[in-house]
């Protein structure tokens, strides 16, 4: 994935930065509530006489999350972390000042550009401040042999970077979308 970072401006339109092709992962986008432009502050900010101000981050999904990853690479564990359940919660997030930065979806390597992202950049002025590279492995988690695997829950984008293993492994399970693939992977260790 290549998750990117963005910050808000005071400017119309949206700025986006150009980036390289790459065809293994997926790309996320960090937002920030800051409506200045330039790179992410120290994650210790001073505000005020002295005091100190821990940045916050909104990121798509639960925690551990592939967004909560580039989040967590990019900003370090520091910061206090808000997972959020929509990419357009990120940037009301944001847009609001209820958070300093945010990391969305951008791109994947077998389904493109993410639209939902896509779209609120064109009615928010935000910007991209950086990225990071990161690289996604799906598992398949169960607590029984695969051959007793009836059901296989996640998010439309982890079916689709999967299909052709699922179609020849599991033909004829049912598969389940989810909002993500880390809540996926909570119900298959909680599922018989």
């Amino acid at each position: 994935c290549r998750p990117f970072c963005l910050r808000g401006g005071d400017e119309a339109g949206t700025h986006l930065r150009a980036v390289e092709q790459h065809r293994a992962g997926a790309a996320f986008a960090a937002v920030a509530a800051d409506l200045g432009a330039g790179e992410p502050e120290p994650v210790a900010q001073r505000a005020g006489k002295g005091l100190v101000k821990r940045v916050k981050v909104a990121y798509l999904g639960p925690l551990y999350s592939y967004s909560h990853q580039a989040a967590a690479e990019y900003f370090g564990t520091t910061v206090d972390f808000a997972p959020v359940s929509t990419i357009a919660t990120v940037f009301d997030e944001l847009l609001h000042s209820h958070v300093d930065y945010g990391v969305v979806p951008l791109e994947n390597s077998t389904d493109g550009r993410i639209v939902d992202t896509l779209g609120m950049f064109a009615r928010h002025p935000i910007h991209i401040t950086g990225e990071i590279q990161l690289r996604i492995h799906h598992n398949l988690v169960a607590r029984c042999g695969r051959g007793e695997i009836q059901e296989v829950f996640s998010k439309p984008q982890a079916f689709s970077q999967c299909r052709e293993w699922l179609s020849k492994h599991l033909p004829g399970v049912r598969l389940v979308e989810m909002t993500s693939t880390a809540a996926a992977a909570q119900l298959a260790a909680e599922k018989p």
